[in-house]
């Protein structure tokens, strides 16, 4: 199965996660499992000048999950990657 794919997998699982009202600790670890193996994956499927949009995108998920969690500290962390990996590079 193609890389493309797996990442695919990953974040569908990771938003039918954040979708749901409540969630066991079993599915929060799911859940961050699910959206840490998408940020995984997207580093995985790299290709040569793709912009840092997709990194961002990966980051923004993990920091929705953990808010979904109730971890905002971790959260923020991953909110202002996502934020980093938007702005222009010099």
């Amino acid at each position: 199965m193609e890389i493309s794919r797996l990442k695919e997998i990953a974040t569908k699982f990771t938003d039918d996660y954040l979708k749901r009202e409540n969630l066991g600790s079993d599915e929060e670890l799911q859940l961050m499992s699910s959206a840490y193996t998408s940020l995984f994956l997207t580093t995985c499927d790299w290709k040569e000048g793709q912009t840092l949009d997709s990194l961002a995108d990966a980051h923004a998920l993990i920091a929705k999950s953990y808010t979904k969690i109730g971890q905002t500290e971790l959260s923020a962390r991953h909110g202002r990657l996502s934020e980093a990996y938007r702005k222009p590079l010099p």
